[in-house]
C-alpha cells in the first residue's frame, strides 16, 4: 500500500502540529495545504477531509499558537510560590502575565505572530486555555483584593491587554528602536500598567 494511502492516528490534530510547527520555522503565510500534506505523510485531498478549506485549518492553528502562549503564562504562574491568592500574590501573578507575553514575542516571534493572524475563519471551539482568560481571571483577583479599584473593574483587563499586547506586537516586528527606548520593555508595560489601574496607597 502506498505511504500515503493509509494514515493511523489524529491526522486532525497532526495537520495542526505540524502547522504550528511550519508557522514557527517560517511564519504564518508559508502555511499551505501542499506542505502539510508532505510533513503529516497524506494527500491533500485527505487532509482536507478534516476541515471545510485551508481557511478554517489555518485558524485552527493560529488557535493553537494563542493556546501555547496560555500554557506559557500559566507555567509561569506555576513557578511562584504561594499557599492562596493573596494581595502579593495577585500582584505577581499579573506582573508574571504581563511579561511572559512580552517575552513569547521576543523569543517565538513567528508564533505570536500566527496567534494573532488575520484568519477568515474562526476555530470550531473558544481558546483552551485562553491568554484573555488568564488576564481576566487576574483582573478579578485584584480588584476582589482592592488592588485595582472596583470603578476601573470594566475597563481594567482591555487596558492591560492593549498596553501588554502593544508592546508585544512591536517587539514581533522588530519596532521598538524606533523609539530610540533601551530599557527593558516588560518592566515598562509593568511599571505603566501598575501606576494606569492600581489604587493608590
Amino acid at each position: 500500500m502506498s505511504k500515503l494511502g493509509y494514515h493511523h492516528g489524529n491526522l486532525k490534530t497532526e495537520l495542526v502540529t505540524a502547522g504550528l510547527v511550519l508557522a514557527d520555522r517560517s511564519g504564518f503565510e508559508a502555511i499551505s495545504l501542499r506542505e502539510l500534506a508532505r510533513d503529516t505523510n497524506v494527500t491533500p485531498a485527505a487532509a482536507l477531509r478534516h476541515f471545510n478549506d485551508l481557511a478554517h485549518l489555518k485558524a485552527e492553528i493560529s488557535q493553537s499558537a494563542r493556546e501555547e502562549l496560555a500554557r506559557q503564562c500559566l507555567a509561569a504562574w506555576s513557578k511562584l510560590e504561594s499557599s492562596g491568592i493573596t494581595r502579593e500574590s495577585a500582584i505577581e501573578r499579573f506582573d508574571a502575565l504581563a511579561r511572559c507575553y512580552v517575552s513569547f514575542a521576543q523569543h517565538h516571534t513567528n508564533m505570536f505572530n500566527a496567534a494573532f493572524a488575520l484568519c477568515e475563519s474562526q476555530p470550531a471551539t473558544p481558546d483552551n486555555p485562553s491568554p484573555w482568560a488568564l488576564l481576566e481571571e487576574v483582573v478579578e483577583d485584584l480588584v476582589a483584593l482592592g488592588v485595582i479599584p472596583k470603578a476601573k473593574r470594566n475597563e481594567a483587563p482591555l487596558t492591560a491587554w492593549s498596553m501588554v499586547h502593544g508592546m508585544a506586537t512591536l517587539e514581533s516586528h522588530n519596532l521598538v528602536h524606533v523609539s530610540k527606548f533601551e530599557g527593558n520593555t516588560a518592566d515598562l508595560v509593568v511599571t505603566a500598567l501598575q501606576s494606569a489601574l492600581f489604587a493608590d496607597e
